[in-house]
């Protein structure tokens, strides 16, 4: 849960490609992730502890407030594990996230005969670190399924954890994203640009659930070049 409060505050729309994905290569990138300052972090994953002890009550609290709208916030209750003023500093560090690194990792991009593109990620623990295009770039294709989904990122705000960017983000979305329930469930943003200063840009958002077993990663991989 705690990953999916500041990501990635993106405005998008349904709108096709514009030549988002980098040229065939291998590019050396800096990993990074999303943080929020050591308190109101340490706030958060207090939160997300007591929320997932008492997930079905969790789950009903969010049911109470379904008519909230993109952007509001959801009521303090006292079962959410931390202190009505703590709640507050967490919801107030929202402007504070910044990217960190984390680590390096090897982009490679290949293009076929065809023009089609493929993409891995070596150095990096994701759950899925392979992605294939479809020559006209509509389609994206990983070992979580294929998608047609596209939705055109236009970041315009220099004080957003990624500053100013362009770019195509595809969408998988499969199964039951239901805490109690425990059911398989697939969410995969993957997105491929470039920033303001001309830097290419992956992001890959991803929550798997798998026999109970979750996969919860957000990381950005940024580097100079084409």
């Amino acid at each position: 849960m705690l990953r999916c409060l500041p990501l990635l505050f993106l405005p998008v729309l349904a709108l096709p490609a514009a030549e988002p994905l980098p040229h065939a290569g291998e590019y050396r990138a800096d990993v990074l992730e999303m943080a929020m300052p050591p308190e109101p972090q340490a706030i958060g994953l207090r939160m997300q502890a007591a929320m997932a002890r008492d997930a079905e009550w969790f789950e009903g609290y969010v049911a109470q407030h379904k008519d909230l709208k993109p952007g509001d916030i959801l009521p303090y209750h006292e079962k959410m594990g931390i202190t009505k003023l703590e709640y507050q500093l967490f919801l107030d560090s929202k402007d504070k996230i910044s990217l960190r690194k984390t680590g390096e990792a090897m982009v490679i991009v290949k293009e076929g005969a065809d023009g089609a593109v493929g993409i891995s990620i070596k150095g990096a623990q994701l759950p899925v670190n392979v992605f294939s295009f479809s020559v006209d770039g509509k389609e994206m294709m990983c070992k979580f399924g294929a998608t047609k989904k596209q939705e055109k990122i236009d970041q315009q705000d220099a004080k957003s954890p990624m500053g100013q960017w362009k770019g195509t983000q595809w969408v998988i979305e499969e199964g039951n994203p239901s805490v109690v329930a425990g059911n398989d469930y697939t969410s995969i943003k993957f997105a491929a640009g470039k920033d303001s200063e001309a830097r290419r840009v992956l992001y890959l958002r991803a929550i798997i659930r798998q026999e109970g077993v979750v996969a919860d990663v957000g990381p950005v991989f940024r580097w100079a070049g084409k």
